[in-house]
């Protein structure tokens, strides 16, 4: 067993994820969509965890570094944005989707990637931004207790 490293002193490394990806299968998809559709968020949340899996595997060195997993949730999309296509057909089909019940599934898929990556040795701590990805993340807000990546 490995003498314990304080967060200090630890390799950090910050795995930003595309929110559409981290959200993708998260959101309730009518049963009208097609296919096709259904496949690509199937394929888009696989290719975070996948992301995610590969940085296990060939980066991350268990015991030694912190990982911080964060999205950014923008809260005015674009027209054409598909998570906004997505809550435009679900809020028609009468299931309406909040930002907030946005927010918290991402914060729900950012937990459990946490979780895979403590499973081996890796603290890992997660965070959803608000606004523009670019922008936020970056520079990290500093409402945590003024910490930045």
């Amino acid at each position: 067993m490995s003498e314990y490293i304080p967060l200090s002193l630890r390799r950090k490394i910050v795995i930003a994820l595309d929110p559409e990806h981290v959200l993708a299968g998260a959101t309730d998809i009518a049963e009208d969509l097609a296919d096709e559709a259904l496949a690509a968020q199937q394929q888009k949340r696989f290719a975070t965890f996948k992301t995610v899996a590969w940085a296990k595997a060939n980066v991350l060195r268990p015991q030694e570094d912190h990982v911080f997993l964060a999205t950014s949730l923008d809260t005015a999309p674009k027209a054409f944005d598909p998570t906004v296509l997505a809550s435009i057909w679900n809020s028609l089909a009468g299931g309406s989707e909040s930002h907030a019940s946005r927010r918290k599934k991402a914060q729900e898929a950012l937990r459990r990637l946490s979780e895979q990556l403590s499973q081996v040795g890796v603290s890992a701590s997660w965070e959803a931004l608000e606004g523009p990805m670019g922008e936020q993340i970056p520079r990290r807000p500093s409402g945590a207790g003024g910490r930045t990546w």
